[in-house]
């Protein structure tokens, strides 16, 4: 049976691995703001967004807060994505730009910077 922290370990690498992918799909998205990246950076953020709920019990008490954050950024995002899509079909390479409707929509990036420092802090610990 895996401890407790080992397991922590093992998900924060895998979930940072799925962030990773996230950021390269949300850059290639800010160079181009076409469909095919918007797309790519969706099904990046789904796999993000279904790892966190598919370890929650996992995660500290202390990150909950801050992974709730992230997934409700996640759930605005993809609602406004769905409104997208519904009201025009997209070929891959029209652009596809989304807004922010609000304060509340933005990225949360001081909880990512607490998620990342989580992941940071436990690789660190890992390799010494």
């Amino acid at each position: 049976m895996k401890s407790k922290k080992k397991e922590i370990v093992e998900c924060a690498i895998h979930l940072n691995w799925l962030m990773r992918i996230s950021d390269v799909a949300f850059s290639k998205y800010l160079s181009n703001k076409f469909y095919l990246h918007a797309l790519c950076l969706k099904k990046s953020n789904e796999a993000v967004y279904k790892y966190i709920i598919e370890k929650a019990p996992v995660w500290p008490d202390y990150l909950q807060p801050d992974m709730i954050n992230l997934l409700n950024h996640y759930d605005i995002w993809f609602t406004q994505f769905e409104d997208f899509r519904a009201k025009k079909k997209f070929e891959l390479n029209e652009p596809f730009v989304f807004y922010h409707l609000d304060e509340q929509s933005a990225y949360p990036k001081a909880a990512v910077q607490k998620i990342m420092t989580f992941f940071n802090d436990l690789t660190d610990a890992k390799m010494q």
